[in-house]
């Protein structure tokens, strides 16, 4: 169940608004000297009051992006603990079959990284640390789960729209009950297996999920379900 560039493959499947106001009065002034005086010093509290402005700005931009971007992402086994795992008859697959596991860039222990989204997109993305884990059943079916982390909100929430291009046409878009957050979509693949995907964010963590197998083994829009709302519940929201 791969294809030349992903594990997971659509067709066999078993990431204070500020404003300043300046006001200033006009004063009449009966000789040109008041007048220049007047302007004089009317110029010198605009200066000061733009400059004000510039560095109370640069200050509080400084401060929301320095928020935003994290420094140090979860372990690996941290981010395992996040993995939601389906029930029995599901059982983890171990990570050296398919070698998944520990995602990251750079470090020799890492996994092979095959969701659907392309290497150059994550690093686009700011993708700092992930962990991508498989359960199969003994009739079959299957269920994958990415747990990425991302080092900006913004990032994690580009992967899923980047996902939702790669869903192929013949799949229709459903709804996970109570999950309005959640982009699903299910289809039937051309070997006969159903397929239910999910994909979401919350705060700087990515997720996709993948169940199928024998269509009439598993309610898997129900498991799918559960998984993403069990998920939803133990990422973090930062």
């Amino acid at each position: 169940m791969r294809c030349p560039h992903t594990r997971v493959s659509w067709e066999v499947t078993p990431g204070i608004r500020h404003s300043e106001r300046l006001r200033c009065a006009k004063r009449r002034a009966d000789s040109t000297g008041t007048m220049t005086t007047a302007r004089t010093t009317f110029g010198r509290q605009w200066r000061a009051a733009m400059l004000c402005v510039g560095i109370c700005t640069a200050l509080t931009t400084g401060v929301a992006v320095a928020a935003d971007i994290n420094e140090k992402p979860l372990s690996g086994p941290a981010l395992h603990r996040l993995v939601v795992a389906p029930p029995a008859p599901f059982a983890p697959l171990p990570d050296s079959v398919l070698k998944t596991g520990l995602m990251e860039f750079g470090n020799p222990k890492s996994g092979k990284i095959g969701t659907v989204v392309s290497t150059q997109r994550l690093k686009k993305a700011k993708f700092q640390r992930g962990w991508e884990s498989v359960f199969r059943s003994p009739d079959g079916a299957a269920v994958y789960v990415d747990v990425f982390e991302f080092a900006t909100v913004a990032g994690a929430k580009s992967l899923v729209q980047e996902v939702e291009r790669h869903i192929p046409s013949t799949y229709s878009r459903v709804s996970l009950g109570g999950l309005p957050s959640v982009f699903a979509s299910q289809g039937t693949s051309p070997q006969g297996n159903a397929v239910t995907a999910a994909v979401f964010s919350l705060g700087r963590f990515f997720v996709f999920q993948v169940v199928g197998g024998p269509p009439t083994a598993h309610d898997y829009r129900g498991l799918s379900t559960n998984l993403a709302a069990q998920q939803l519940g133990v990422l973090p929201a930062t």
